[in-house]
Protein backbone atom coordinates (compact mmCIF):
# COMPACT_ATOMS: atom_id res chain seq x y z
CA UNK A 1 0.00 0.00 0.00
CA UNK A 2 1.30 3.19 -1.42
CA UNK A 3 0.20 6.81 -1.26
CA UNK A 4 -2.30 8.46 1.25
CA UNK A 5 -4.35 5.25 2.63
CA UNK A 6 -0.60 3.45 3.40
CA UNK A 7 0.65 6.83 5.55
CA UNK A 8 -2.78 6.65 7.16
CA UNK A 9 -2.97 3.17 7.84
CA UNK A 10 0.93 3.18 8.89
CA UNK A 11 -0.34 6.22 11.31
CA UNK A 12 -3.67 3.94 12.97
CA UNK A 13 -1.51 1.00 13.24
CA UNK A 14 1.41 2.73 15.28
CA UNK A 15 -1.60 4.40 17.60
CA UNK A 16 -3.23 0.89 18.14
CA UNK A 17 -0.12 -0.75 19.05
CA UNK A 18 1.03 1.92 21.29
CA UNK A 19 -2.19 1.45 22.94
CA UNK A 20 -2.30 -2.67 23.07
CA UNK A 21 -1.44 -4.36 26.51
CA UNK A 22 1.09 -6.68 25.76
CA UNK A 23 2.75 -9.23 28.11
CA UNK A 24 6.57 -8.29 27.75
CA UNK A 25 7.68 -11.05 29.76
CA UNK A 26 10.53 -12.65 27.35
CA UNK A 27 11.50 -16.16 27.49
CA UNK A 28 14.56 -17.54 26.03
CA UNK A 29 14.13 -19.64 22.78
CA UNK A 30 15.32 -22.03 24.29
CA UNK A 31 12.26 -21.70 26.99
CA UNK A 32 9.46 -20.92 24.42
CA UNK A 33 7.12 -22.52 22.68
CA UNK A 34 4.82 -20.89 20.17
CA UNK A 35 6.34 -18.91 17.53
CA UNK A 36 4.15 -17.31 14.27
CA UNK A 37 6.19 -16.73 11.30
CA UNK A 38 5.09 -14.77 8.66
CA UNK A 39 6.12 -13.91 4.99
CA UNK A 40 4.88 -12.59 1.70
CA UNK A 41 3.91 -15.05 -1.26
CA UNK A 42 6.46 -13.51 -3.59
CA UNK A 43 9.16 -14.75 -1.26
CA UNK A 44 7.39 -18.53 -1.28
CA UNK A 45 7.93 -18.33 -5.10
CA UNK A 46 11.56 -16.87 -5.46
CA UNK A 47 12.70 -17.58 -1.57
CA UNK A 48 10.76 -20.91 -1.00
CA UNK A 49 13.11 -23.08 0.27
CA UNK A 50 15.20 -20.96 3.02
CA UNK A 51 11.91 -19.91 3.81
CA UNK A 52 11.09 -23.56 4.42
CA UNK A 53 14.92 -24.76 5.88
CA UNK A 54 14.03 -22.06 8.56
CA UNK A 55 10.86 -23.27 9.29
CA UNK A 56 11.90 -26.94 9.35
CA UNK A 57 15.00 -25.55 11.93
CA UNK A 58 12.38 -23.76 14.14
CA UNK A 59 10.66 -27.38 14.11
CA UNK A 60 13.67 -29.15 15.02
CA UNK A 61 14.47 -26.81 17.93
CA UNK A 62 11.07 -27.97 19.44
CA UNK A 63 8.97 -24.85 18.67
CA UNK A 64 4.88 -25.36 17.56
CA UNK A 65 5.17 -23.47 14.45
CA UNK A 66 2.21 -21.28 12.90
CA UNK A 67 2.69 -19.68 9.38
CA UNK A 68 0.90 -17.25 7.83
CA UNK A 69 1.52 -16.12 4.46
CA UNK A 70 0.16 -12.83 3.14
CA UNK A 71 -1.35 -13.21 -0.95
CA UNK A 72 -1.59 -9.64 -3.02
CA UNK A 73 -5.28 -10.98 -4.14
CA UNK A 74 -8.66 -9.92 -3.04
CA UNK A 75 -10.14 -13.31 -3.71
CA UNK A 76 -9.78 -16.04 -1.95
CA UNK A 77 -10.37 -18.64 -4.46
CA UNK A 78 -6.97 -16.81 -6.40
CA UNK A 79 -4.67 -18.08 -3.68
CA UNK A 80 -1.69 -20.29 -4.93
CA UNK A 81 -1.80 -22.84 -1.84
CA UNK A 82 -2.37 -26.21 -1.19
CA UNK A 83 -5.98 -26.03 1.05
CA UNK A 84 -4.49 -27.86 3.85
CA UNK A 85 -0.54 -27.25 3.99
CA UNK A 86 -1.30 -25.99 7.70
CA UNK A 87 -0.68 -22.70 7.20
CA UNK A 88 -2.73 -19.23 7.52
CA UNK A 89 -3.38 -17.97 4.20
CA UNK A 90 -4.03 -14.14 4.09
CA UNK A 91 -5.24 -11.94 1.60
CA UNK A 92 -6.40 -8.39 1.12
CA UNK A 93 -9.79 -9.79 1.54
CA UNK A 94 -8.30 -9.75 6.13
CA UNK A 95 -7.62 -6.22 5.62
CA UNK A 96 -9.51 -3.46 5.64
CA UNK A 97 -8.57 -0.21 3.44
CA UNK A 98 -6.20 1.22 6.09
CA UNK A 99 -4.24 -2.32 6.13
CA UNK A 100 -5.83 -2.73 10.06
CA UNK A 101 -7.40 -6.52 10.44
CA UNK A 102 -10.99 -7.32 9.63
CA UNK A 103 -11.93 -10.49 9.32
CA UNK A 104 -12.61 -13.23 12.13
CA UNK A 105 -9.74 -15.46 10.64
CA UNK A 106 -6.93 -12.72 11.56
CA UNK A 107 -8.60 -11.41 14.55
CA UNK A 108 -8.52 -15.01 16.06
CA UNK A 109 -4.61 -15.49 15.35
CA UNK A 110 -3.44 -11.93 16.60
CA UNK A 111 -5.51 -12.84 19.90
CA UNK A 112 -3.48 -16.57 20.32
CA UNK A 113 -0.57 -16.18 22.61
CA UNK A 114 2.90 -16.49 20.35
CA UNK A 115 6.60 -16.47 22.51
CA UNK A 116 7.77 -14.90 19.17
CA UNK A 117 6.15 -13.03 16.30
CA UNK A 118 9.16 -13.41 13.67
CA UNK A 119 8.25 -11.31 10.25
CA UNK A 120 10.30 -12.78 7.60
CA UNK A 121 9.43 -10.10 4.74
CA UNK A 122 12.09 -8.02 4.71
CA UNK A 123 10.28 -5.06 2.26
CA UNK A 124 8.03 -3.97 5.15
CA UNK A 125 4.31 -4.84 3.89
CA UNK A 126 1.73 -2.93 5.88
CA UNK A 127 -0.50 -6.15 6.13
CA UNK A 128 2.70 -8.20 7.55
CA UNK A 129 3.48 -4.95 9.55
CA UNK A 130 -0.28 -4.93 10.94
CA UNK A 131 -0.25 -8.31 12.34
CA UNK A 132 3.20 -7.13 14.18
CA UNK A 133 1.75 -4.25 15.93
CA UNK A 134 -1.17 -6.00 17.28
CA UNK A 135 -0.20 -9.56 17.62
CA UNK A 136 -0.46 -11.14 21.32
CA UNK A 137 3.37 -12.33 20.90
CA UNK A 138 5.92 -11.35 24.25
CA UNK A 139 8.50 -10.73 21.52
CA UNK A 140 8.15 -9.26 17.83
CA UNK A 141 11.19 -9.71 15.46
CA UNK A 142 11.72 -8.08 12.55
CA UNK A 143 13.54 -6.38 9.65
CA UNK A 144 15.02 -2.89 10.17
CA UNK A 145 13.09 -1.15 7.47
CA UNK A 146 12.13 2.71 8.46
CA UNK A 147 8.57 2.66 8.00
CA UNK A 148 8.70 -1.15 10.25
CA UNK A 149 10.57 0.30 13.21
CA UNK A 150 7.56 1.08 15.67
CA UNK A 151 6.02 -2.20 15.55
CA UNK A 152 8.98 -4.60 16.45
CA UNK A 153 10.55 -5.38 19.32
CA UNK A 154 13.68 -6.49 18.43
CA UNK A 155 15.03 -5.80 14.50
CA UNK A 156 17.81 -8.20 12.84
CA UNK A 157 19.71 -7.66 10.02
CA UNK A 158 21.19 -5.55 7.80
CA UNK A 159 19.25 -2.86 5.92
CA UNK A 160 21.75 -1.97 3.32
CA UNK A 161 21.61 -5.72 2.33
CA UNK A 162 18.51 -6.97 1.96
CA UNK A 163 19.17 -10.41 1.10
CA UNK A 164 16.80 -13.14 3.38
CA UNK A 165 19.73 -15.93 3.68
CA UNK A 166 21.75 -13.25 5.60
CA UNK A 167 19.08 -12.14 7.25
CA UNK A 168 17.78 -15.70 8.22
CA UNK A 169 21.33 -16.49 9.39
CA UNK A 170 21.44 -13.47 11.21
CA UNK A 171 17.92 -14.28 13.12
CA UNK A 172 19.54 -17.92 13.82
CA UNK A 173 22.61 -16.45 15.30
CA UNK A 174 20.68 -13.85 17.32
CA UNK A 175 17.68 -15.64 18.71
CA UNK A 176 19.49 -18.26 20.44
CA UNK A 177 20.92 -15.00 21.91
CA UNK A 178 17.67 -13.83 23.30
CA UNK A 179 16.92 -14.66 27.26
Amino acid sequence: MAGVTGNIGTRLLKKLSSEKERHRLINSFDKSTDILVAWDENQTETEGKTIEAFVQYLISAGKQVQCAVYHHTRKKELIKAFPKDGRLHLSKFDFNTFGLPKTQQLKQLLSKRFDYFINLNIEGRLPLNSIAGLTNSTCRIGYPVEKSIPFYDVLIGNPHSSVLDAYINDLKHYLQKIG
